[in-house]
């Protein structure tokens, strides 16, 4: 009783932070372009079959491929109709494959936070849209992605961490130190799907999508085998 009870506190501290975040973002520029809509609609669908794809890392927590086309709306869309457009995007996903309410809930909101958090840090430091890739800056879009991943697994520490009945900042360092490296090798990844979709649109996209999941199904079948 008293462990749902601190999940339920956890889990509404965490949508109240992405709520604030995704208000703030659009307090400081709440207009939008009927342009916006196609590149949020895409990346929202590679988000929703990449979150349907999820596999078990713990016991509490899922795994997926999704911070591929959330960092790539990010960065060529930093703006409010991204985060709610992958927060929908995530919630469709969470509800398709059935989750209980409170793990929907905040698979939604923890994944909904890390985007917005990426947006701003993306967005405080001069980062532009790269779709126009010539205003590409290294700084921001770096620090972005690593704002992202470093928000997403803090939250997702503080879940295993209520289950284990352990500090949230020794289970996040434990998990930093496993996934970090990936996490810097991912970097390159956004820019050259950002790229892809700029260059050769929804098709291009599409393809290097591809392989993706394909490569996140087979990681998924190894670690039920295991």
């Amino acid at each position: 009783m008293q462990l749902q009870r601190k999940l339920r506190f956890y889990v509404a501290g965490t949508t109240a932070v992405a709520l604030l975040l995704t208000v703030a973002i659009f307090a400081w520029r709440p207009t939008y372009s009927e342009s916006h809509l196609l590149p949020v609609t895409l990346f929202g669908f590679f988000a929703f079959l990449a979150s349907l794809k999820a596999y078990n890392t713990t016991r509490e927590v899922d795994g997926n491929t999704a911070f591929l086309p959330v960092l790539t709306c990010v960065v060529l869309l930093p703006h409010w109709i991204s985060v709610v457009g992958l927060a929908c995007a995530i919630a469709l996903a969470e509800l398709t494959a059935r989750r209980v309410f409170l793990k929907m809930l905040f698979n939604t909101m923890q994944g909904s936070g890390a985007a917005a958090t990426a947006v701003v840090i993306y967005v405080v430091l001069g980062g532009s849209s790269l779709l126009e890739p010539r205003a590409f800056s290294a700084f921001p879009y770096v620090s972005a992605i690593l704002g992202y991943f470093a928000v997403n697994s803090l939250a997702l520490s503080g879940i295993s961490a209520i289950h284990e009945g352990k500090s949230i900042w020794s289970v996040w360092f434990k998990n930093l130190s496993v996934t970090l490296l990936y996490d810097i090798f991912a970097i390159p990844f956004v820019f050259v799907f950002a790229y892809t979709y700029v260059k050769f649109g929804v098709i291009g996209a599409g393809i290097f999508m591809i392989p993706v999941l394909a490569a996140r199904e087979l990681y998924k079948t190894t670690r039920q085998l295991e």
